[in-house]
């Protein structure tokens, strides 16, 4: 299985995301970003990797109340989701673009690669 560079920053904001609340995936981001180290970048995908990460942490904060069960109004929760939408198109946008930039893709397994120990274990907050 391969993960395209915008991939692995997408699931690497993600997780410093997570980690920040608490999770423990230092092993996990660490491989992520171990992956991204074989790239060159230019000032663009660093632009394109800053915009991604904006938008899955806009993601979150409009997810959070509704995911502690928080009283919100069927309104709120409109708008949370149509904000959670617009940010969302934001960031696959932004990680498309990185894609776009060059073809590069990361193998995700196999014996002597850099990215060989990659696993995208998904962990949901409580």
């Amino acid at each position: 299985m391969e993960y395209s560079k915008g991939e692995i920053i997408d699931r690497l904001a993600i997780e410093m995301r997570k980690s920040q609340y608490g999770a423990t995936n230092g092993e996990q981001i660490e491989k992520l970003a171990g992956a991204l180290v074989q790239y060159r970048w230019s000032p663009a995908d660093v632009l394109h990797v800053i915009e991604n990460a904006l938008s899955n942490s806009t993601i979150a904060a409009l997810e959070w109340d509704i995911r502690e069960g928080q009283q919100l109004s069927d309104e709120c929760i409109g708008i949370r989701a149509r904000a959670i939408r617009e940010a969302n198109a934001w960031r696959v946008r932004a990680k498309n673009a990185i894609d776009e930039r060059k073809g590069d893709f990361v193998p995700a397994f196999g014996p002597g690669r850099p990215a060989d120990k990659i696993k995208l274990n998904p962990q949901f907050s409580k």
